[in-house]
């Protein structure tokens, strides 16, 4: 994704984000979070612990937390609906 690709999501100026980048500027952790959801990373995978579930989960895999970092603000039932699909990918591998 491009700088101004990720500013634009981000909701701030891609002069902004250079300037952040370029280490003139220094961030707000608000910001932060901002342009870690238009990169699809949480604040905990920015800073190097990878764990997306507040400490529950440590140990667990790189993909499996993406794949619960993308649920995180999912209703239930799309949740559901998910996890049946997935159930369904799985038989089908078998």
């Amino acid at each position: 994704m491009s700088q101004e690709q990720t500013a634009h999501i981000a909701d701030i100026t891609p002069a902004y984000l250079g300037q952040v980048e370029r280490g003139t500027k220094n961030i707000t952790v608000y910001t932060l979070a901002k342009v870690c959801d238009a990169l699809d990373i949480s604040l905990s995978e920015f800073f190097g612990d990878g764990d997306v579930c507040g400490g529950h989960n440590k140990g667990i895999d790189a993909i499996s937390n993406r794949i619960l970092l993308r649920l995180r603000n999912r209703t239930e039932a799309e949740k559901q609906a998910i996890l049946k699909m997935i159930e369904i990918v799985l038989g089908i591998l078998k």
